[in-house]
């Protein structure tokens, strides 16, 4: 039974994938997303309920599925290759032709074997949820979003059966890259995951997307061949393809440190850290519903489920020590970039490679806190992140930019749905929400790393400046001195549903903090650590030098949520004192208008300041890039 759940979380998406494709029948398309969604959440409570299970196939059985994973696997390199060569890509040739060779040779000369084809358990676990969970709803969302686009662009709609048959093979990868402990496996997951990411990106079909569809694909098939390096490694060295095994003898046996190294440059490249970052923020090109699945429910979380596989492997190492200084250094570069950016979805991609920066420093330490701080931060990042980008996406839909500075008084055009973007931005940043408890364990967790300790206290200033400038920005209103009510728009169903559905859990997922933290996280530490970091009491989570409390700061923001309608009807008009700007304010708009030199009329606006000249991604990438690529460097000779 076990193993039949995790071959249907895994066939059963792409089975529906390739139905839709087959078939684009707008119809059969929403039924079969429906169908989806409804198998992936039985699926998933059937793991819960029966992890953590080891699942080995027979020896005949195993090498029968080993045989046609090389089979897709050349298949799968075949068309990168193709790809390359169709586009004159020698990068993303050269790379794909590599991988063939190696694949050829794995499947020959090298032995290797996974005791345990499938492994489930609670890591798994936190990784289906996220795929399930914000994967359907990132692709309910798509089914009117995708269609209103389409109608908008007046492009064919057999686009759209494409689209969906993609995004449903992703989270069928997903879940079998979670479910195995065969690298070979995991390969082949990896790698259709990389594909799938150059089709999505590139959905437009124009210059842009292609340019940049094809620097993701590069980038991602230099992980790929980073990760079949460690493969052969293994293999030769061990005479194993299993992950659990590379983690339990590294310790034993250096020769396999510099297995260890290569999968964690795999990782890099996944989750887009500097100097890899070009690429996820090159994919913002595509459409709303890629860029959520890529940033919160598929992609490069399957980098933070590999560094967290390898956590215990790479505590008190060198190799450790400088992938944490990477990904810290990622972490306040792209936070600095946020503050310098002004193009709403670079800003959201700029917060991705940051947090996942933060989750690897964590990994890479690999002490208990670490652990524990890093795996809440994947689970609440995920979250807050996947309701962003829908609501953005929304947002830019509506008014038809990309700009923060286009969103100035967004509230009063569009309350429900910019509420819902304040909801996950102030999860981003405040408390009493769960990304905010990440950091704070974090900063705990690496007080013996100097230099990461304050990397880590800057980053985190610099994603509260760009976070509540946006929110400033949207929330910024003069509705009220012009005597003028405010009024809810009409958000579709399928576009609410999910957005509603998403700053629920957000809410909830943190006011059950330790709930989350006691079912899900510290079952993972307890894998491989006897000392249990944190400890709940009374809904709060602590350790030995202090703990959080989410529940009063929720009642005292209920408090005032509950009060403020009651507050704004007793506002009269002239207690509201407008704005002056050296001007008689006019009568049409006293908010926002004056009469200036010769009864002309002009309107006041309201510009973020973003420090370009510091701030800017050039600024910053002049002294990030070559750092970051120093210690890629370094991270190479100390795995050696």
């Amino acid at each position: 039974m076990p193993a039949l759940l995790v071959v249907g979380a895994v066939c059963l998406p792409v089975l529906a994938g390739l139905l839709i494709w087959l078939i684009p029948s707008r119809a059969l398309r929403s039924a079969l997303i429906g169908l989806n969604t409804m198998v992936l959440v039985a699926t998933t409570a059937g793991l819960i309920g029966e992890a953590p299970f080891r699942v080995s196939l027979a020896p005949a059985v195993e090498e029968l599925v080993e045989h046609l994973f090389v089979v897709l696997d050349l298949a799968l390199l075949g068309y990168a290759a193709y790809v390359g060569w169709r586009w004159q890509r020698s990068s993303v040739l050269f790379l794909a032709l590599l991988q063939l060779m190696l694949v050829g040779w794995l499947a020959v000369a090298v032995p290797g074997t996974a005791s345990d084809t499938m492994l489930v358990d609670q890591l798994t676990i936190i990784l289906n949820i996220i795929v399930t969970f914000l994967g359907s709803l990132i692709i309910i969302f798509a089914t009117k979003y995708m269609a209103d686009l389409e109608a908008d662009e007046d492009r064919p709609h057999h686009g759209l059966a494409r689209f969906f048959a993609i995004l449903l093979i992703f989270l069928g990868a997903m879940n079998g890259l979670v479910s195995t402990d065969n690298l070979r496996f995991v390969y082949l997951f990896w790698e259709i995951t990389t594909l799938a990411s150059f089709l999505l990106i590139s959905h437009y079909k124009n210059s842009e997307a292609l340019e940049n569809s094809l620097r993701a694909l590069w980038m991602n098939l230099l992980g790929g061949t980073a990760l079949l390096g460690a493969i052969a490694l293994l293999g030769t060295i061990r005479q194993s393809a299993s992950l659990s095994d590379l983690v339990n003898f590294a310790a034993t046996d250096s020769r396999l440190m510099l297995a260890l190294g290569l999968l964690v440059i795999a990782a890099l490249t996944k989750a887009a850290q500097i100097p890899f970052h070009t690429w996820l923020l090159g994919a913002m090109v595509a459409p709303t519903p890629v860029s959520a699945l890529l940033h919160s429910s598929t992609m490069v979380n399957s980098a933070l489920y590999l560094i967290f596989r390898l956590s215990p492997a790479l505590g008190g190492t060198l190799l450790g020590e400088v992938t944490a200084l990477l990904g810290a250094v990622s972490f306040v570069a792209a936070s600095a970039m946020g503050i310098g950016e002004g193009n709403a979805k670079r800003v959201l991609a700029f917060s991705t490679v940051a947090n996942l920066g933060l989750a690897i420093c964590m990994g890479a330490l690999g002490n208990p806190l670490a652990l524990t701080a890093g795996l809440l931060l994947l689970i609440y990042h995920a979250i807050s992140k996947g309701l962003l980008f829908l609501a953005v996406g929304a947002i830019e839909h509506a008014i038809g930019s990309r700009q923060i500075e286009k969103m100035d008084r967004l509230f009063e055009e569009l309350p429900v749905t910019t509420l819902l973007a304040v909801v996950g931005m102030i999860s981003m940043m405040m408390p009493p929400f769960g990304v905010l408890v990440g950091k704070w364990l974090a900063i705990e967790a690496s007080v013996n790393e100097p230099l990461v300790l304050l990397l880590i206290i800057f980053g985190s200033a610099f994603t509260v400046a760009f976070w509540s400038k946006w929110v400033g920005k949207m929330m910024a209103t003069s509705a009220l001195v012009g005597g003028t009510m405010i009024r809810f728009e009409a958000v579709p169903l399928l576009t609410g549903l999910p957005l509603s559905i998403l700053a629920v859990v957000v809410v909830l997922a943190s006011f059950y903090l330790s709930w989350v933290s006691e079912f899900f996280v510290l079952p993972v530490v307890g894998l491989h650590y006897s000392v249990v970091p944190v400890y709940s009491e009374s809904g709060g989570l602590y350790t030995p030098v202090g703990g959080f409390l989410p529940w009063p700061i929720f009642a005292v923001l209920a408090i005032l949520l509950l009060g403020l309608p009651g507050i704004l009807r007793r506002l009269r008009a002239q207690d509201i004192t407008g704005p002056y700007l050296c001007g008689e304010n006019s009568r049409q708009e006293p908010g926002r208008t004056f009469v200036s030199a010769r009864d002309s009329e002009f309107t006041a606006t309201v510009g973020n300041y973003y420090a370009e000249a510091i701030f800017g991604e050039g600024a910053v990438t002049r002294w990030a890039v070559p750092l970051a690529t120093g210690l890629l460097l370094l991270l190479l000779g100390v795995a050696r």
